[in-house]
Formats: structure tokens, sequence, C-alpha cells
């Protein structure tokens, strides 16, 4: 399999980090001033301008007005926000190109799901049959739920598939609008009443460590969608070539509580439908370190020679320093990966599209190594 081309959508407007920091300072400063419930050093680096150059994040795309994110909900809520982004990302990615037939594929990856809707790649086709009058679905695939590594998954599906149907062509959609969610009004007001609701100390720690993870993400995450077309590897065309392919899952009963989604003393329904607020971030990087990067390395050592680039998940500027430090990887083979961070920020699935997209639209050689991970873990790596 072969990507030959692509391109990166972003919705909304920029923000940069001192913008937001404006606008979450009254909300962040009444927060660290309880100590009670806060450790006060943890909570100091909020306002750290070192915390901010570790986080890595200069600048963000958001379709949400961080000000005055009232005014969107009230505009939007009740439609399709990432379903509709995830269609324009297609429609102008298919410009000027061949229609996708019946027997091609349209994959959609999302993992902030789109509560409004049936599902995610359903909702993608009837919202590009409504922009685009005669528009014949082709088969159609959607991937959630593996987090960050997802558009590894989507270029393994898209190669199983173009293996089994010769001549056929794939799509495959990232689309990851995350801002309404973090954004929700009511979403830290949620939070505010379960923490009044009770007086069980340790229900009160855990809401607290979700209310900073809230203000973490929303510093963290940025919208954005990357198209991409995957073709028959026996073509002569350029572009990135798939090698190899590996996964690692290693879930068991005891990892609930890393993917918790809704907090304690709350109703479900009333955060967004993923699990970065319960996510013990020490432990999730313990694990990397102890079980997953060893087997990257492998991977990586066993190639027989050293890939020309490489493609990093930006989950955050210290989880590129454990990657790089781990892998034994040069700033200069990192940095696509902290140049995407940097100016777009974590864009879940889409960021490894992106750092891809970077790659190949720079004339970078093809011969990349991917490392993409997601919640849990599920651990990808593809040769390509």
């Amino acid at each position: 399999m072969r990507i030959t081309d692509s391109i990166q959508y972003f919705p909304g407007d920029i923000y940069n980090t001192s913008q937001l920091r404006e606008v979450m300072s009254q909300d962040i400063e009444r927060w660290v001033s309880m100590p009670q419930l806060f450790d006060t050093e943890e909570c100091k680096d909020i306002f750290n301008d070192s915390f901010f150059e570790r986080l890595g994040v200069k600048q963000r795309y958001l379709v949400v007005d961080p000000a005055n994110p009232s005014q969107w909900w009230r505009k939007y809520q009740g439609t399709s926000p990432i379903s509709n982004e995830g269609a324009k990302s297609y429609l102008r990615f298919m410009e000027g190109k061949e229609p996708l037939r019946t027997k091609d594929r349209l994959i959609v990856v999302s993992n902030v799901f789109d509560t409004t809707s049936p599902g995610i790649g359903v909702t993608v086709l009837a919202c590009i049959a409504e922009q685009q009058p005669g528009f014949v679905s082709p088969s159609i695939l959607p991937i959630s739920g593996d987090g960050c590594s997802g558009f590894i998954s989507a270029m393994h599906e898209a190669d199983v598939w173009l293996r089994a149907n010769p001549g056929s062509k794939v799509v495959i959609v990232s689309c990851e609008v995350s801002s309404p969610y973090f954004w929700s009004p009511s979403l830290l007001e949620n939070l505010e009443q379960a923490m009044s609701s009770t007086s069980d100390r340790s229900i009160q720690l855990k809401l607290a460590h979700m209310i900073r993870g809230l203000f973490i993400q929303r510093f963290l995450f940025g919208d954005g969608c990357v198209a991409a077309l995957c073709v028959d590897d026996k073509t002569e065309e350029a572009g990135i070539q798939i090698k190899g392919f590996h996964r690692w899952t290693n879930l068991n009963p005891m990892d609930r509580h890393l993917l918790k989604i809704v907090g304690i003393g709350t109703e479900s329904g009333k955060f967004p439908s993923f699990g970065f607020f319960s996510q013990e971030i020490k432990e999730l990087t313990a694990r990397l370190l102890s079980d997953y990067l060893p087997r990257v390395r492998n991977v990586l050592d066993n190639l027989g020679r050293r890939p020309d680039a490489f493609a990093v998940h930006a989950g955050s500027g210290p989880i590129l320093d454990l990657v790089q430090n781990s892998l034994s990887l040069t700033d200069i083979e990192i940095e696509p990966s902290r140049a995407v961070l940097r100016k777009y920020g974590n864009l879940n699935s889409a960021t490894g599209a992106a750092i891809l997209h970077l790659l190949q639209t720079s004339k970078q050689p093809s011969d990349t190594f991917c490392v993409f991970f997601g919640v849990g873990f599920t651990m990808q790596v593809a040769n390509l």
C-alpha cells in the first residue's frame, strides 16, 4: 500500500497559549487557591512559564471561541460538528480527483464521539451526500477507540482492503474536533456541582484532579482533520509505502481506572465520551517505559537500517521527551513531531496523520518509522 497524496484542514480560528491563559485565568486562580484540594506545588505549574514550555504547544485551531463558548453551543447544538468537518475535509481533498466508487473504501477515524449521531462513519457519509449531489457511497469503515493511534489502524485497514481488492482506492479521513466538548459551558459547572455535593475528601480529590485535567486539555488539544489517498502497492506512483505493522494492546481488569470516563458523583452524559480527565499520567508513562517502548526499540533495532525519518505521536512535550530518550532519537529526528505539536496542539488521531503530511509535503525521504499510541494502551508501530 502507498499513500500518494494528503491534505490537512483546520477548522476554526487560531488561539495562542497567552490568549487561553487570559481567558482561563479567573477559573484557574479560583481553583489553585484551594490548597485543601490541590497539592500547591503541582498546581502552581499551571501559571509557570516553564509548564507551557514543557507542554510544547504555542497555538492551536479551535472551532469554539474560548471567550464565548455559549455562543457556539447556542448556534450548533444538535448538529454533528465532527461529521461536518470530516465531510468538508474529504470534499476539499477530492477536488479535481476521480470520485470514489462502490468498490473503493472510505475510512473515517474519530475518537471524540459525535454523540448526536448514530455513528461517525454514517454521518460523515450523510454530510458528504448532502453537500455533493450525486455522491456515490463507497464502502465505509469507521474507526474509534484506538485513541491517538487510530491513523495507523486506518493505514493497516487500507492495506488489507487494497490487497483484497486490486485496483481499488482508499481514502482515510481523520477528523478530531474536540473543542466543543472541552469548552462546553456546563462542563466546569457540573464538576463544581459534584464537588459541592460531597464532603468525602477522597471524592473531592478525584474531582479536583479532573478539574485540573480539564484545564490542561484545554491548553493541549486543537481541532484538525487530515485526509489521505491510499492506492495499491503495485502502482508506479510516488508516495509513502507501508512495509511493516505492529500492534500491542495489554489491558486487564485493573486498567479500568485508567479509562474511567465519568467522575464519581456525576451523572453520565455530562462529560465528553473519552477518558482524559481521570487518567493517571504517571501510571501511563511508567507503563510506556516498562512495557511498550522496549518493544518498539526492539522493532527499530531489527529493521536492518535506520529509518530516514520518524513520526512520533505528539501527545505533549514530556511524552515526546520520553519517546526520544527511550528510542535514542536525535533532535532532528523528533523535530517533525514537535513542529506539529507547537503549531496545532494534540489532534488525537489526526496528530500522526499531520506529521506524515508534513514529512510528505516537505519531500522528506519516505522511509519513515511511526510510533503512535492511545489510551489504555494501544501501541502501534508502522515502518513506511
